[in-house]
Formats: C-alpha cells, structure tokens, sequence
C-alpha cells in the first residue's frame, strides 16, 4: 500500500512540474552571464545548432574569437577537427575608453551577445534551420573591422600525441604509424574568406589496415571509403567587406554597424569543383531568404525546441 501511494505522489508531482514547465517555457532566468573577458580558449562560451559548433570568448584587448566545430568533419585519420578560428578586432578599441564587459548566452534564442564598452554591442548566432553562422555589430560611433582566419593545418605535421579518433592510436604501447596531419586549401577572393580540409588516401590507411586486420580485406572494394575525398570547412564573406589576403576581411570603410555570415558545408565523397559548387548554392539560396524571415524561423525553432517537454 505505501508503494501505491507513493507511486501516485510521484505521479501528481511529475504532472504538476510538467504543467509549471509548460506555462512557463522562458529560459533566460537562467541565462549565463559573464562581467569579464577570457585568458584564452579554456574560458570559452558555447553555442550551437546541432551540426555547427562555436566555442567563443572575448581576449582582454577587445578581439572576438571563436573556434567553429562541424559534428561530419573528419579527416583523413578519423580525427573530428575544428575547421579553423575567427578573430574578430575593432578600431578605434571599444575598450579604450571604457571597460565594461557582458557576455551573455541567451537560452530562450540561442545566441550569445556580448557588450564591449560603453558603444558596442555584437551578436553571434547559428541559424537553427541552416549551416550559416552570423556576427552582427552595432556601435554608439562608426568603427573599423577586421576579421581574421586563423588556423594552424599550413603544413604536413607528424602529430607527437595521437588522439582517441586516431585509427592508429595504440592505448598499449608505441603507435605503429606515424600519424600526419595534412593542410587545408586557401583560395584567394575578392570578397571572400574560402579555405577547406580534402582527406586524400595516406601512404598507410588506417581504415584499410584495420579491416585487413579484422579479415575484412573482401569487404575493402564494396563500398565507398568513408574518409578519402571528404572536404569540408568555410567561407566568410559579408556586405562592405573586401578580402586584404587569403586569411583576412577587412571593412570597406567606418560604420557603425556590420555583418559578415560563415556559410560551413562537408561533402563525401566530392571534388573540390563539386564542394565549391554546392557551397555557391548553398549561399546563394540562402541570400534568397529575408533576412527576418530567416531570424523569426529561426526563433521559432528554439521556442518548438523549448516546449518540447
């Protein structure tokens, strides 16, 4: 009997937290917020859509950062990589006059809005129904920006630490390979960021050894290799923009507000012209889209996304 009666204390009580919850589906009470910039990457904040990941923090010079994660972005050694890093830097610096700092995550729109200042205010956003990333400043007075790529895949590199994802990390002694971490395309544009990651077939293939190791060698020639001729990363562009180099978008002129959009696809198995040519389409039938249009879809997938439960 004391079973029974608690059983249906339990019940009544999942009832009540579920219609609490379903009145009142506002997260931002819990929203987090931090009063000063990061040291570095460790004290990053994350956000994301499902698929595109950022980890974002604020330098205590003023630059934006963000590391941008991709959940398909696997290379030639089964290691999921980062596509690479954004810097974003203002002039004059917003904290020059000023240091107030917020960062905030916003649960009820995912996004994250940090203020620098006393004038500017930035917006950084995934869009929940497509693989756009945007920034978005406004400023108090007309401002400079400059967004920078940066990555660290410019040549081949003997990793000295293998990772988990490695196919021939060996947890009981030496690796039997070496583990070579191949570099990323850059291709000069105009108005354009572009650079990408092409997994080509290794001199020793781990998924191949693998299988042979397994008895699967007939297994080898009946499907298509999940790695080799898999290309993924970026392209950053946005209005007023102009591409000073391969890894830098500076602004046309001053203003006081800007936005620039990172558009990230993979594709398996593809050729650089067929992962170039989707990623045009992709941009360009975004661009077709209102922009409220694509901010209040957006907003109404995370309002669906909250009300779930």
């Amino acid at each position: 009997m004391k079973k029974i009666i608690l059983f249906l204390i339990v019940l009544v009580n999942i009832g009540f937290s579920q219609s609490i919850l379903k009145q009142n589906s506002d997260r931002s009470p819990y929203n987090v917020v931090w009063d000063s910039p990061s040291q570095d990457f460790t004290g990053s904040m994350p956000i994301g859509n499902g698929d595109i990941g950022l980890n974002i923090w604020v330098e205590k010079n003023g630059d934006v950062l963000f590391l941008i994660g991709k959940t398909d972005a696997f290379d030639e050694n089964s290691t999921l990589l980062k596509l690479g890093r954004i810097r974003v830097r203002f002039t004059p610096n917003p904290f020059s006059t000023n240091t107030f700092f917020r960062q905030t995550l916003h649960l009820n729109q995912s996004e994250i809005s940090i203020q620098e200042g006393q004038w500017l205010n930035i917006r950084i956003w995934i869009d929940a129904n497509h693989p756009v990333i945007h920034v978005e400043t406004t400023g108090q007075q007309q401002y400079q920006q400059e967004v920078f790529l940066e990555t660290w895949r410019d040549t081949i590199k003997i990793m000295k630490d293998t990772q988990v994802g490695d196919l021939f990390k060996n947890l009981n002694g030496p690796d039997p390979y070496t583990t070579p971490v191949y570099p990323d395309q850059y291709e000069k544009s105009k108005n354009q960021l572009l650079w990408y990651h092409h997994n080509q077939k290794p001199l020793n293939d781990g998924y191949e050894i693998n299988l042979k190791l397994q008895g699967l060698d007939d297994f080898l020639p009946q499907k298509i290799h999940p790695l080799v001729n898999r290309i993924f990363s970026a392209v950053v562009e946005g209005e007023n923009f102009i591409a000073e180099n391969e890894k830098k978008l500076v602004s046309v002129k001053k203003n006081n507000k800007f936005k620039f959009s990172i558009y990230a696809l993979t594709r398996h198995p593809a050729t650089v012209a067929e992962w170039k040519n989707k990623l045009d389409n992709i941009i360009r039938s975004y661009q077709q889209i209102k922009p409220e249009d694509a901010r209040k879809n957006h907003l109404n997938w995370w309002k669906n996304f909250w009300n779930r439960s």
